[in-house]
């Protein structure tokens, strides 16, 4: 499906389209309707502003920085527990071969998510107040994306 070669069009290529997804994502973030001004407005709108409450600063630039460091943080953490399920998944200390032992994995690392979310990252950056509801169903939507979509958390053969 994608070329293979290491050539320096490839490169420049794929350079140039991650560069621009980069920046369409920051345009899409700087516009007060879709960035994170918009998504507490529509939580007030709809009276859920008690789900997630951002003290922000006085100037735009430090609340972009300090919600990016936040979110920086939430994937550094999924990204730590996906290494650690790797690991364990290869030295064959887990043992995915029925889906109870998919769903027990899914439990754990949604739990492990969340109080490391809560115990952790949400002390660091205290002018995130975020709900143990929404915590909760933000890791289990993200967790059922990658149980989903992933092949590290595909069932194993039974081996006898």
């Amino acid at each position: 499906m994608f070329n293979k070669k290491k050539d320096a069009p490839t490169v420049i290529g794929i350079s140039l389209v991650v560069l621009l997804a980069i920046g369409g994502i920051i345009l899409l973030l700087s516009i007060p309707t879709f960035g994170f001004y918009g998504f507490v407005s529509i939580l007030d709108k709809y009276h859920l502003s008690n789900l997630l409450k951002i003290n922000f600063f006085d100037n735009n630039i430090f609340n972009f920085i300090y919600i990016i460091l936040a979110l920086g943080s939430v994937h550094t953490l999924i990204m730590i527990l996906e290494f650690i399920f790797v690991l364990l998944k290869r030295r064959e200390v887990l043992h995915i071969t029925s889906n109870q032992h998919k769903v027990i994995s899914f439990v754990l690392l949604v739990g492990c998510g969340f109080l490391a979310t809560k115990g952790i990252i949400l002390n660091i950056f205290q002018r995130i107040q975020a709900s143990n509801l929404f915590v909760l169903i933000g890791f289990v939507v993200i967790y059922f994306i990658l149980f989903v979509c992933s092949d590290t958390y595909r069932k194993q053969e039974a081996s006898f």
